[in-house]
């Protein structure tokens, strides 16, 4: 059996029943009739779209165990989501890092000093600090990481620069 990952043609419209017609069109134009699984994130579009493309492959004739295993939600999406509600409990905390590390990499010169407060403090890792991004679930911790590694020299630097 033949594993066919394809990327859609892209849809102006979100409404799930005209998504689920295009993207059986571009089904029909591609000669894919037998679709297994759809991944998709939890927009409810798409639920819908999953909904009407099940009945579309019904009436094809090629629906796989009635559709049952059609819908197959995004899993990096869903951990996504998860980790966001999880990091609404030391939300507080963790904007207060963000404002930081923002604030120190907005100007080089900032940079420069925070990079000469950490080799003040024995601290003598060239990686600057990194900014999470709301759609990479792991960024948060990469960025919580690097503050932590670098904490003395955050300290130092916290010192020095009234600003912040």
């Amino acid at each position: 059996m033949h594993k066919r990952i394809i990327n859609f043609c892209p849809i102006t419209i979100h409404r799930g029943e005209d998504m689920a017609n295009e993207t059986s069109k571009c089904l029909r134009d591609w000669g894919i009739d037998k679709i297994f699984t759809i991944t998709v994130d939890n927009a409810s579009s798409n639920n819908m779209s999953v909904k009407e493309l099940n009945k579309i492959f019904t009436k094809w004739g090629t629906n796989f165990i009635n559709g049952e295993h059609l819908h197959v939600r995004c899993m990096a999406h869903t951990i996504n989501l998860i980790v966001h509600n999880g990091l609404k409990v030391t939300g507080m905390s963790i904007e207060k890092v963000r404002k930081a590390v923002k604030y120190i990499r907005h100007s080089p010169i900032w940079c420069k000093r925070f990079q000469e407060c950490c080799e003040d403090v024995d601290i003598n890792s060239k990686k600057l600090l990194c900014l999470d991004i709301s759609t990479r679930w792991n960024s948060t911790y990469l960025m919580l990481n690097r503050v932590i590694d670098c904490e003395n020299g955050l300290l130092s630097y916290v010192d020095h620069d009234i600003g912040l």
